[in-house]
């Protein structure tokens, strides 16, 4: 019983602290509320973890985001400086946006958050009982 409480305390923990690593929170205020545009990309640093840098404007201001490698679906690899993207921005807050679609990026954070909070402490445990069972401790 306390081998499954301990289990369950660090896949909560773990999943808070991964759904702040993913940027969750904001995917989800972005799918609830966001609008969307179209941008263009101003530059790629595929180099550095498929980063990339877009452009767009709102009520005729301009605003700049950055994404990561597939970040809402869009890939560093297939992008050029000048192409079009389709940004998703919150009207009260246009400097939080994403490019590509929010419902994507959502998609893939939960699927990273709730795999690794999930998986990791399964393997922590696995791994300290078979330590354990090595040096003959039941």
């Amino acid at each position: 019983m306390r081998l499954v409480l301990i289990y369950v305390l660090a896949v909560l923990g773990l999943w808070l602290v991964l759904r702040w690593a993913t940027h969750m929170d904001r995917y989800e205020l972005l799918t609830a509320q966001g609008a969307t545009t179209s941008g263009s990309i101003s530059s790629t640093d595929c180099s550095n973890h498929g980063s990339f840098n877009y452009e767009f404007l709102v009520q005729g201001q301009s605003f700049r985001g950055s994404g990561k490698q597939s970040e809402g679906g869009v890939s560093c690899a297939a992008l050029a400086a000048g192409q079009r993207v389709p940004v998703t921005y919150l009207a009260a807050s246009p400097t939080v946006s994403v490019a590509g679609n929010s419902k994507v990026a959502l998609s893939e954070a939960r699927l990273f958050a709730a795999a690794g909070a999930i998986s990791f402490p399964a393997l922590v445990l696995w791994l300290r009982s078979r330590a354990r069972r090595r040096e003959g401790v039941a």
